[in-house]
C-alpha cells in the first residue's frame, strides 16, 4: 500500500484530492454531531437542569449524597457549590479522551480504507498488502452504525460518554465481527455480509456472536434478554429499562434511591422523567407488584402520596374528601385494611427521600 510521501509524489492532482477529500469529510461526519452538542445544546441542558433545583431542594440533595460537602456549600451557597461541582464530575472535558479515541480509531480505518479502494478502482499502481475485502466491507458497514447512530443522536441531542466510547468500540470490533460471522455464511455471500452488519446495533451483534458461538461449542446460552422488573414501572417500556440496566440499574430497589443528577448525565434522559421514575421505584418498594392497581386513583409514586395525604391533612375541606375517599378505594383495590394502608401511604410519605423528590419537582 503506497505510504504518504508515495501519494505526495504523485502530486495533488483532482482525483487524489477527490479520493482524499471525501475520506476527510467522512472522518468528519463522525465527530461532527456529537462536538456540535458539546459546543451548543450541552450547556443550555446543563443550565435547565441546575435550575429546577431550589435551595431547599439542593439541601436535601446534599443530604442524601454528598454529606461531607455540606459545610463547604453552606459556606459559598449552596447554588454556586452545586455549579462548580456539576462541572468538575460532568464538564465538557470529560468528552475529550473518549472523542480523541474516536477520531484517531476513525481516522485509521478510513485512511486505510480509502487508500484500498483507490487501489482497487486503478489509482494506486504497484500497492504492497492487500487488503481482504471482507475487511474492508466488515469496517464501512460499522462506519454506517456510527454515523447512524451519531445522527440520530444529533436529532434527539443524546450523548453520553457511554455513547461515544460504544462508536469506538464498534469501529475496532466490525472486522473481526465481519471476519467472524461471514465466515459462516456461503463464499459469495461474506462481503455483503459483512457490510449489512452495519444495520444491526453492536450489542445486537454481541448477542448473534454468543448465540452461534454456543452452537458450535455446544454450550448452554444463558437467558439474560427477558423483561427486566424496571420494565414493570408506568412509562418505562423496554428499551428505557435497557438503558437503566446499562448504567447498573437492574430493579426496582436499585433505582428508588439512586442519585437522580448523576442518572440524567449518564442516561441523557430528561431529568422530570428520572424523578418520576425514581419515585414511582420508591412507591413500589413499599407496595411491589401490586402498585400498577393504584394508577387509575393517580397514586402513581411517591411523590403523589406525599400530595394526596397533604391534602388529607390540609384546611380544604373538598381536598380532604377527595383524598380520604382515594385512600378508600386504594385500600380496597390492594385488599389491604384502611389503617394499614394509610400507615403505609405515610411511611412513604415521610421517607427523606420523598422531601427531596417533592421539592425538586416542578410546580
Amino acid at each position: 500500500m503506497p505510504t504518504g510521501p508515495a501519494v505526495l509524489a504523485r502530486g495533488l492532482d483532482m482525483s487524489s484530492l477527490l479520493i482524499w477529500g471525501a475520506a476527510f469529510l467522512a472522518w468528519v461526519l463522525v465527530l461532527a454531531p456529537s462536538v456540535y452538542f458539546l459546543f451548543s445544546e450541552w450547556r443550555k441542558r446543563r443550565d435547565q437542569l441546575i435550575g429546577l433545583f431550589t435551595v431547599k431542594a439542593l439541601g436535601h440533595y446534599y443530604d442524601f449524597f454528598f454529606r461531607a460537602e455540606k459545610k463547604a456549600a453552606d459556606q459559598i451557597g449552596y447554588g454556586k457549590h452545586f455549579r462548580i461541582k456539576f462541572d468538575r464530575r460532568y464538564g465538557k472535558r470529560h468528552y475529550i479522551l473518549p472523542l480523541t479515541l474516536l477520531g484517531l480509531v476513525a481516522a485509521i480505518g478510513i485512511g486505510v480504507v480509502t487508500a484500498q479502494i483507490a487501489t482497487w478502482i486503478g489509482y494506486y499502481k504497484g500497492a504492497g498488502t492487500e487488503i481482504p475485502a471482507v475487511a474492508v466491507s466488515a469496517f464501512l458497514g460499522g462506519y454506517a452504525w456510527v454515523v447512524n447512530d451519531q445522527l440520530s443522536r444529533f436529532r434527539r441531542q443524546d450523548f453520553t460518554l457511554h455513547d461515544v466510547y460504544a462508536c469506538t468500540f464498534r469501529l475496532i470490533v466490525s472486522i473481526p465481527l465481519g471476519f467472524a460471522l461471514a465466515a459462516i455464511a456461503r463464499d459469495d455471500a461474506g462481503v455483503p455480509i459483512a457490510f449489512l452488519l452495519g444495520a444491526f446495533p453492536t450489542y445486537t451483534l454481541i448477542r448473534i456472536s454468543r448465540r452461534v458461538a454456543s452452537q458450535k461449542l455446544g454450550l448452554d446460552e444463558t437467558g439474560d434478554e427477558g423483561p427486566t422488573e424496571l420494565s414493570q414501572l408506568q412509562g418505562m417500556g423496554r428499551t428505557n429499562a435497557e438503558r437503566f440496566q446499562q448504567e447498573g440499574f437492574t430493579t426496582v430497589t436499585e433505582l428508588a434511591w439512586a442519585d437522580p443528577v448523576q442518572l440524567t448525565i449518564r442516561t441523557n434522559f430528561d431529568f422530570n422523567y428520572i424523578v418520576d421514575s425514581v419515585s414511582q421505584a420508591l412507591l413500589w418498594v413499599y407496595l411491589g407488584p401490586q402498585t400498577p392497581q393504584l394508577y387509575p386513583l393517580s397514586l402513581r409514586g411517591a411523590q403523589e402520596v406525599r400530595s394526596t395525604l397533604d391534602d388529607l391533612n390540609g384546611d380544604d375541606l373538598d381536598a380532604r374528601h377527595c383524598a380520604k375517599a382515594t385512600i378508600a378505594a386504594g385500600a380496597e383495590a390492594l385488599k389491604m385494611n384502611p389503617d394499614a394502608f394509610r400507615s403505609t401511604l405515610s411511611q412513604v410519605s415521610e421517607d427523606p427521600y420523598t422531601d427531596f423528590l417533592f421539592d425538586v419537582w416542578p410546580e
